[in-house]
């Protein structure tokens, strides 16, 4: 059997089709079983098949299906919908630490970009020597340092603000001493 045929009997599986009509709709599109299948979908003549729509037309709304989508099935006493939310949260939080997307914290000082660090390093440096890299993180506020958070995932208004805050409330523990002393 051909290629022709076999497109023309996969074609026949899909659509009633006779095997004559099945052979002048492949000719009609130069042999592309994908392409007569799409047509024939368009002409309503089969149903679309589960599963999404595309179409390169600006606006064009999917067509309406006349096929029930199948329910989702019921999450056992609650495990498997918070295990997909857990899973889902991990995969956010590995893609955020990946260093190729390019997620790191800048060390400003005076209006000045004095470092960046991948936060992927600061995480595993905060986490191997707490006791050494926090006490310089708080000195680096005591001194003037500003953190803010950069790249495709950190790079959100409410992340800098807090770290903002966090800065000025440091130079509002300063000031007030001052004046008292």
């Amino acid at each position: 059997m051909d290629a022709t045929q076999e497109r023309a009997a996969r074609l026949r599986q899909e659509a009633d089709l006779s095997r004559e009509e099945a052979a002048r709709l492949l000719a009609a599109h130069d042999g592309s079983l994908l392409d007569t299948l799409l047509d024939l979908e368009r002409q309503g003549r089969i149903s679309s098949g589960r599963g999404g729509t595309y179409s390169t037309r600006p606006g064009q709304a999917p067509p309406p299906s006349g096929d029930a989508q199948a329910p989702e099935p019921e999450p056992e006493h609650g495990e498997p919908g918070y295990a997909r939310r857990l899973r889902e949260g991990v995969r956010a939080i590995l893609h955020i630490l990946d260093p190729r997307v390019g997620n790191q914290v800048e060390i400003w000082r005076k209006g000045q970009l004095l470092t960046a660090v991948p936060l992927l390093i600061l995480v595993i440096a905060v986490a191997a020597v707490f006791r050494i890299v926090a006490p310089l993180l708080i000195l680096g506020l005591l001194l003037g340092c500003r953190y803010r958070c950069a790249g495709p995932d950190l790079d959100r208004k409410a992340v800098n603000d807090v770290l903002g805050a966090v800065a000025d409330a440091i130079e509002d523990l300063k000031t007030g001493r001052k004046k008292r002393s």
